[in-house]
C-alpha cells in the first residue's frame, strides 16, 4: 500500500463527499450523472486527483510523466454495507 493521504486530508475529502452525496445523492447515496467526473466540478475531487503523492505513484506504476485524469466516479460502498462490489472495468476502456 502506498500512503497518500494523511488522516486529516483523508477526513477532509470524506466529509467533502460526503456533504456532496447529502446535496446531490437520493439516501445518501449518489447515483447517475452526479457520480462522474466530479474533478472537473468540485474544487476538492481536483485538488485530490492532483495530490503530488497520488500523481507520483500513478507516474511510477506507468513508467511514465505524462499523465492525465481522463475521468473520475464515485463507487460508494459505506462500512458494513451488504452491497457487493466486484472487481470491473467500465466498457469506457
Amino acid at each position: 500500500p502506498i500512503r497518500v493521504l494523511s488522516r486529516e486530508e483523508a477526513a477532509e475529502a470524506l466529509a467533502e463527499l460526503e456533504a456532496y452525496e447529502a446535496e446531490y445523492g437520493e439516501q445518501g447515496r449518489l447515483g447517475g450523472d452526479a457520480r462522474f467526473k466530479i474533478h472537473l466540478l468540485l474544487p476538492w475531487a481536483a485538488r485530490l486527483v492532483r495530490h503530488p503523492a497520488l500523481v507520483a505513484a500513478a507516474q511510477e506504476a506507468l513508467g511514465t510523466k505524462d499523465i492525465l485524469v481522463w475521468s473520475s466516479d464515485v463507487n460508494d460502498k459505506p462500512p458494513h454495507s451488504a452491497t457487493y462490489a466486484s472487481a470491473h472495468q467500465d466498457s469506457t476502456y
